[in-house]
């Protein structure tokens, strides 16, 4: 029986999805929570750093620092959070290659980050100007912090890679200020019309999966309030979506018999590999030109509907009380 990481509940349904991870051989299954309605992979296992340091694609850019232009979830937290105007101390959790706390730290921010991967670790720490970028998990760094440190504290696109959120929460917690703010960013579930999750939503890459009120209910019941949640980045992703539907377990055999993780990039620099690149090529200079035109009737719906592609979030932690209980799924 799997535990729901968000509530403890242990009542769940038969699973949903299962998928096979083609490097480590792994065979997760979706489940949703009847308690809190939250969806999660089982087991919940999650890589090292060394994952992250190895993957392409979306992570390679932040290797390189060439591009410090803030991510649309960025621009949404700045937005909501007009308070960013009077500085004080912030730590990003999942910093990246920190173009974002080089952002804070320009408003006049005392700015601190942390990132299991090595190689943005250093680009952070060269972009912002400070050695206070830790490379680790939180659970290795939080050590470095004094307890009550942080006005803010930020983890974009973090919480749905978590394998025990509850924890990882309860940890940001002893970080923070009373009064202070928590802000962030997960990937939409309401952004799905199909059941079929596909990547990346997949595990070990997404372990959670987030709508806003699931989002709310969680954070309340760890103690935070006013919590506060928009949508951002409207993409066409309904067509796309059918499509990786019909097309899921074929593509799924073609990935995993060329040894590829994705055809967005092509990273397969063996000879072995032409069948790869010749597949990257096609889906970058025609399918994706194709798909392009015939999904721009998409917006309106979306935007009407707040299919956003990440869920954005602000919640505040009182000024004054006790902590809630741990509901046991805390390490």
């Amino acid at each position: 029986m799997e535990l729901c990481p968000a509530c403890g509940c242990s009542q769940q349904a038969a699973a949903t999805q299962s998928f096979t991870e083609p490097l480590a051989k792994t065979t997760y299954r979706l489940y949703r929570c009847p308690g809190c309605d939250l969806e999660f992979w089982a087991p919940l296992v999650m890589p090292d750093g060394s994952y992250y340091e190895q993957a392409v694609g979306e992570y390679e850019h932040y290797h390189k620092g060439d591009d410090l232009s803030l991510r649309w979830w960025h621009r949404a937290f700045l937005r909501d959070f007009p308070s960013t105007n009077i500085p004080g101390r912030i730590l990003d959790i999942g910093c990246a290659d920190g173009r974002f706390l080089r952002t804070m730290k320009d408003k006049g921010w005392s700015v601190c980050g942390v990132d299991f991967d090595r190689r943005s670790v250093e680009t952070a720490r060269r972009t912002c100007g400070t050695s206070e970028i830790y490379h680790g998990s939180l659970d290795e760094v939080v050590g470095q912090f004094e307890a009550g440190l942080f006005d803010v504290v930020t983890f974009f696109e973090v919480l749905e890679h978590q394998v025990n959120p509850i924890g990882f929460l309860q940890r940001v917690k002893t970080l923070m200020k009373r009064g202070g703010t928590v802000g962030g960013s997960v990937p939409n579930r309401l952004r799905y019309v199909i059941p079929t999750r596909h990547s990346p939503d997949l595990p070990p890459h997404h372990f959670t999966l987030w709508t806003p009120e699931v989002l709310r209910r969680f954070f309340e019941r760890q103690g935070f309030s006013d919590v506060r949640t928009s949508s951002a980045r409207y993409e066409p992703i309904l067509l796309d979506q059918a499509i990786r539907h019909v097309m899921h377990q074929p593509l799924r055999r073609a990935k995993l018999r060329l040894g590829v993780r994705s055809f967005e990039s092509a990273d397969y620099d063996s000879p072995a590999n032409a069948p790869g690149r010749l597949l990257t090529a096609a889906k970058r200079f025609v399918w994706n030109p194709i798909m392009a035109v015939l999904t721009l009737p998409e917006y309106p719906v979306l935007w009407l509907s707040g299919r956003g592609i990440s869920l954005c979030f602000i919640a505040g932690l009182g000024a004054a009380g006790p902590d809630p209980p741990d509901d046991g799924s805390s390490v």
